[in-house]
C-alpha cells in the first residue's frame, strides 16, 4: 500500500487576473480531485489505484501499490511498444462515451471537473514570453506580445469548440505502470491524474505519444495514432479523423510551447527526480502533418520576430502534408534536468 499525503496547499501570488498560476490553469489544490477522478476511472473498468482509506479534510489516502513495471526500457529508455499500444487503447476506450462533468465524491459532496478553457491554455503558453525569452535576454515588445497571444487565441478556438472529455493531463510514461497479470486495458495502471480537466481528447494522446522525457520513434507515434483513430471509428460513425488530426497538431503546439516556457527553470546540475536525463521536447511544436501546420508555422515566424532572430532551427520553409517535422533536424530544449519545485512537466 502507499500513503498519499496531499494537504490543501496555499495559493501562490494572484498575478493572472486575480488568480494564482495553479488556479488559473486548474491544478489540484487538495486531494479531492484525485479521489473523484480515481473513482470515475475505476467505475469504467480502468486501473486507477484502489483507495483503502481516506481523510479528505486532512489530505491523507492509503492506496493500492501498483508496483514499478515501467512502459520504457533500456538506456537511454525507449518505449515498450506493446505497453504503449495498451495505453492508446485505454484512451480510445475512455473517449468512446460521453463522460460526466460532475462526479460524486462523498455523501452529499460532488466534484465539478474544471474546463481547460482558452484562458487557461493561454496562461500556460504565456510562460514562453514570461520565463523562457527573458531568461535568454529577450524582452518582447507589447505589440509583439499582443500579436502572439492573438494568433494563439485564434488557433485555440478549434479546441474550445471541440467535444469535451476527461483530459488526465499527465498521461505519459512516468505515470503509467504495467499490470501484466490483468487483461486488456486494465493492464495499464494510471496515476497522477489529480489535475484532470475537461478538454479535447487529442490532448492526452499528445501527452502519451510526444513524451517529454523520452524519444517516441516517429513510426511508433504514427502507428499508435492510427490505432487510436481506428478504435474510435469502430465505435463512432461520426468520428472525424481529419478533425482529430488537426486538434492533435494544435494541442501538440500548445503543450510543447508550455514545455519550452518552463525550460528557463531547468538546471543542468540537478537531476529530475524519477526521470534521469529528461529532455523537454518543444521541437514537436510544429511537427505535425495536419491542416493546422500553416498556422503553427506563422506562430513560429511570429516568435522569431519577437526575438529579433530565429529561435529554432529549420524555421524557414513551409509545412506541407508529409513534410519532415522540423524537430527531426535536431532542435531540442537546451537543458535536461529540472530543479525541485519547477513547473509540472
Amino acid at each position: 500500500m502507499i500513503l498519499m499525503n496531499f494537504p490543501r496547499r496555499p495559493d501562490g501570488p494572484a498575478i493572472y487576473d486575480g488568480k494564482s498560476y495553479s488556479a488559473a490553469v486548474h491544478l489540484a489544490e487538495d486531494v479531492k480531485p484525485f479521489v473523484a477522478i480515481d473513482n470515475g476511472l475505476r467505475g469504467r473498468g480502468l486501473s486507477a489505484p484502489a483507495i483503502h482509506h481516506g481523510d479528505l479534510d486532512a489530505g491523507f489516502l492509503i492506496t493500492e501499490d501498483f508496483g514499478s513495471a515501467a512502459f520504457v526500457e533500456g538506456d537511454p529508455p525507449a518505449p515498450i511498444a506493446e505497453r504503449y499500444e495498451a495505453a492508446a487503447d485505454v484512451l480510445a476506450e475512455l473517449h468512446r462515451e460521453t463522460l460526466p462533468e460532475i462526479l460524486p465524491l462523498a455523501p452529499q459532496i460532488s466534484y465539478a471537473i474544471p474546463t481547460f478553457d482558452t484562458d487557461a491554455l493561454l496562461v500556460e503558453i504565456g510562460l514562453m514570453l514570461e520565463w523562457y525569452l527573458p531568461d535568454r535576454g529577450i524582452e518582447p515588445t507589447n505589440n509583439s506580445r499582443a500579436e502572439f497571444v492573438m494568433m494563439w487565441r485564434d488557433l485555440l478556438a478549434k479546441p474550445a469548440a471541440a467535444a469535451k472529455t476527461w483530459v488526465l493531463r499527465d498521461f505519459h510514461s512516468p505515470n503509467l505502470i504495467w499490470l501484466g497479470e490483468r487483461s486488456d486495458v486494465a493492464r495499464v495502471g494510471i496515476i497522477d491524474f489529480q489535475d484532470a480537466v475537461l478538454g479535447p481528447a487529442a490532448y492526452d494522446l499528445v501527452s502519451l505519444l510526444q513524451d517529454a522525457r523520452i524519444d517516441v520513434p516517429e513510426a511508433l507515434e504514427l502507428a499508435l495514432l492510427t490505432r487510436y483513430i481506428k478504435a474510435r471509428r469502430a465505435n463512432d460513425d461520426n468520428f472525424d479523423p481529419a478533425e482529430f488530426a488537426e486538434l492533435y497538431a494544435i494541442m501538440s503546439a500548445q503543450r510543447n510551447t508550455r514545455l519550452l516556457g518552463t525550460a528557463q527553470d531547468l538546471d543542468l546540475s540537478q537531476p529530475l527526480a524519477g526521470a534521469p536525463a529528461a529532455v523537454a521536447r518543444p521541437g514537436v511544436v510544429c511537427g505535425q502533418r495536419a491542416p493546422a501546420g500553416s498556422v503553427i508555422y506563422r506562430l513560429l515566424v511570429n516568435l522569431a520576430l519577437i526575438c529579433g532572430r530565429p529561435c529554432v532551427r529549420a524555421l524557414g520553409g513551409s509545412f506541407e502534408a508529409g513534410a519532415e517535422p522540423w524537430c527531426r533536424s535536431g532542435a531540442r530544449a537546451n537543458a535536461s534536468h529540472s530543479r525541485a519545485g519547477s513547473a509540472r512537466i
